[in-house]
């Protein structure tokens, strides 16, 4: 038989449900505009029945229920949209890292502009066309120069600016992984919280919120797959190994590797096994990307512009007389002669013959001995036949071939600096030239002590010390029929400066190794600058459309988690009115006990 204080204990039963709702409706409220909360809604359950079923149950008829109690306070949260939100968070931050680097390049060549490069390149042209109308006048052969000299410290400074932007990338990269190591050792430490709060069965809402919020950052900064495990914990993986698991996280370390001899730049490597982490997205794919791919490339072809510029100027240059009979001279050089890991020879019309007899050197300590053939291809070959077969270590040789234009060169590339240390050349007086114009340069009068002459880049492009020196140096004129060493031009002449002018006009090997000119100078930098607009409005496109796409799925995700302040109004109502017939009922069974307590007597 039921007490007859049943009533109060329903009713107090009663109070304190709507009540904890209550609370959970104010924490509601509280959090409306807290983005990384999650909404949470208090679940009411009915008690257990008085007179369950039994062989001394009394004969009153039916069940009597007991009352209400909180089952749990849940989290409302849609598991399947965080989901696609962190997997398109990583492209993201991949496309954001990108976009911003693109962006930065292009101020970098701040194209188009007059000051540009391509301004440049196309004033330099015209003061070659204006020096083959007018040789002899010092203004001409000074302009020549100074824009000249424009031209190789924009491409100087563009490559310095590229370079500088490539470290800020790599700096960037460790700065990230110290952020991605915060990021594991917070979700390592909730890790341990939620599971000391769920192994007694409560839920630990708000400790996943921040959870959630964790695994949002992170998956920006790197591709990452998660899963919960049955005590509660998220595990954490990065292309199949564990960055967080359990109570434990697995860290990144940073390692330097020296890519260049003027770069060491970081890898990410595990700390637990020192492997390179394999990224997949987020920033840091980004940041890698551009620092080993977009900025290179965009370096690279600054390269192939200034290095086709300095070698066929330089091919015609030496062909040419100055005004006191020069001939021989490099207009463009590289300001360094350290370290060469790279050289390259004149560029050779293929069909005439340009060298006699035999040449004989030491190549870092190995003996290479070639002769000229019956034309520049065959001495050529030869040349690449003898470097090949004197088992220097590291070195590759290779011959440039332009069938269009029947023109060839020598190309040196060796994994450790280049140096020739004797010389047994033809006892000719022009042998040290003709080294030079196979990519050695001689360092003294004797054409002894040779050394590997610089691969010209944008880097270190610079003018030659002979145009330094002397305006008259230019090489404006052309040899005449009969011409001897010393041998002064015609003041008046500027043939060779018109050839020079025509470089602009002429298709030429560039941006390719199959043999086949694609374009000129001009068109060619051209065309790099419109990849870097194509490659700039890519990134932005993507960039945009994952913003978006990523908008549409926090829109989602906040359907269901988000706080609606008018729904919670409408709850709060709700539990207020429950509360008060709670408190209704008691105050109305204290009267009824009042009675039977106080009044009712014999």
């Amino acid at each position: 038989m039921r007490s007859t204080f049943f009533g109060l204990e329903v009713a107090r039963s009663a109070m304190q449900a709507n009540q904890v709702a209550l609370d959970v409706v104010n924490h509601n409220i509280a959090n409306a505009k807290n983005k990384a909360y999650s909404r949470q809604q208090a679940t009411m359950a009915v008690n257990s029945p008085f007179m369950m079923p039994g062989m001394n149950k009394p004969t009153n008829p039916g069940q009597i229920g007991t009352g209400v109690h909180i089952e749990q306070i849940r989290r409302l949260r849609d598991q399947f949209a965080d989901i696609q939100y962190r997997k398109e968070n990583k492209f993201l931050g991949e496309s954001e890292a990108k976009q911003r680097a693109l962006e930065q390049m292009e101020l970098v060549y701040n194209e188009p502009s007059d000051s540009a490069i391509r301004g440049n390149i196309d004033e330099f042209w015209q003061s070659l066309q204006d020096l083959s109308v007018k040789p002899e006048l010092e203004p001409v052969r000074t302009t020549v120069r100074q824009k000249a000299l424009q031209l190789t410290e924009s491409l100087n400074h563009a490559y310095s600016q590229l370079d500088e932007l490539r470290k800020d990338n790599d700096s960037e990269i460790e700065t990230t992984v110290i952020e991605v190591n915060s990021l594991a050792r917070q979700l390592r430490d909730l890790n341990n919280e939620i599971i000391r709060v769920e192994v007694g069965g409560d839920k630990a809402n708000d400790y996943r919120d921040r959870r959630d919020q964790l695994l949002d950052d992170l998956s920006k900064l790197v591709g990452i797959q998660t899963e919960e495990d049955n005590f509660g914990a998220v595990n954490v993986y990065i292309n199949g190994k564990a960055l967080v698991s359990n109570t434990t996280c697995n860290e990144f370390a940073i390692t330097t590797k020296k890519v260049d001899a003027d770069h060491d730049f970081r890898e990410v490597r595990w700390a637990d096994t020192n492997d390179l982490v394999n990224i997949t997205g987020g920033t840091l794919k980004g940041l890698q990307e551009v620092r080993d791919e977009i900025i290179p490339q965009s370096i690279a072809k600054l390269d192939e512009t200034a290095n086709t510029i300095a070698n066929h100027i330089n091919t015609i240059h030496a062909q040419g007389l100055g005004l006191d009979g020069q001939t021989g001279m490099d207009f463009f050089a590289a300001n360094a002669t350290a370290h060469v890991l790279d050289t390259t020879s004149y560029i050779f019309k293929g069909d005439t013959n340009d060298f006699t007899g035999t040449c004989t050197f030491t190549l870092n300590g190995q003996n290479v001995t070639f002769a000229a053939g019956a034309n520049n291809k065959e001495t050529l070959t030869n040349l690449q036949n003898a470097l090949e077969g004197a088992g220097v270590t590291g070195l590759s040789v290779k011959l440039i071939e332009d069938k269009i234009n029947n023109q060839f060169r020598l190309e040196m590339h060796s994994t450790k600096p280049i140096s020739f240390d004797t010389l047994n050349a033809p006892a000719t007086a022009n042998s040290a030239a003709t080294l030079k114009q196979l990519g050695f340069t001689s360092t003294d009068k004797a054409a002894s002590n040779i050394a590997a002459k610089p691969q010209i880049t944008a880097k270190n492009i610079t003018l030659s010390d002979e145009i330094k020196n002397s305006l008259r140096n230019i090489a404006a004129g052309t040899k005449p029929t009969g011409w001897t060493l010393g041998t002064k031009p015609a003041p008046a002449d500027g043939t060779n400066a018109m050839a020079l002018a025509n470089i602009k006009q002429t298709k030429l090997l560039i941006g390719s190794r199959d043999g086949a000119p694609v374009t000129t100078v001009t068109d060619f930098f051209n065309s790099a600058m419109s990849e870097l607009g194509v490659w700039s409005q890519e990134a932005l496109n993507t960039k945009d459309n994952k913003e978006i796409l990523l908008q549409g799925l926090d829109m989602r995700r906040q359907s269901v988690c988000g706080v609606n302040q008018d729904d919670e109004m409408a709850d709060m109502i709700v539990y207020q009115h429950g509360l008060s017939a709670a408190a209704r009922m008691i105050s109305t069974l204290n009267d009824i006990f009042d009675t039977i307590i106080n009044r009712m007597g014999v």
